[in-house]
């Protein structure tokens, strides 16, 4: 009963004798220890108004936490009718407007590498570059909820973020845990 007021539904009661043998649990970053809200950090070239609505338009289609949490930082803006607007998972989308290449995501897929460093996202309108460094939020009661789990159970991070965030995530997390970025 407190697995389903819980919303947490058990395919039968063997399922829950197995749950006891649980030694190890393994969590992702981003959107269960984070809450979603991220302040970000531009570098770079500075977007116009005009700029600003063309990465809201092709954001603000895309699946992944960082569009999402770029659409967020932007605002509300009108969105203007794209061309050939393409997402790569785990990579990054695209689009044209007006002759006009919008790409954003990994340095890699926005062919920046020299530039992007530690750039959690990258921005690049035509030969203009802006550089997204992200710090999310963490969830209220993380720190408190890991400290308690590590004292029965090995932790371990996967993440398929850069280790930008290494810092604030080592300090959630007890010291014989296994912590491993760039996973995808």
């Amino acid at each position: 009963r407190i697995f389903s007021n819980n919303g947490l539904y058990l395919r039968d009661a063997s399922v829950i004798e197995e749950m006891s043998k649980i030694n190890h649990i393994v969590f992702d970053k981003t959107g269960t220890l984070t809450n979603g809200n991220t302040t970000w950090n531009l570098k770079g070239h500075e977007l116009t108004e005009e700029e600003k609505q063309l990465v809201y338009s092709v954001a603000i289609h895309s699946q992944h936490p960082y569009s999402k949490a770029l659409v967020a930082m932007l605002g509300k803006q009108d969105e203007v009718i794209l061309e050939q607007w393409k997402e790569t998972t785990g990579k990054g989308v695209e689009a044209y407007y007006k002759g006009v290449h919008i790409r954003i995501g990994s340095p890699a897929y926005t062919g920046i590498l020299t530039l992007a460093d530690e750039a959690n996202l990258c921005i690049r309108i035509d030969d203009k570059i802006t550089l997204a460094y992200a710090k999310p939020t963490f969830r209220d009661g993380i720190s408190t909820m890991l400290k308690r789990l590590s004292a029965k159970f090995n932790l371990s991070l996967l993440s398929g973020d850069k280790d930008t965030q290494r810092k604030d995530i080592v300090q959630l997390f007890s010291t014989d845990s296994s912590i491993l970025f760039q996973q995808k």
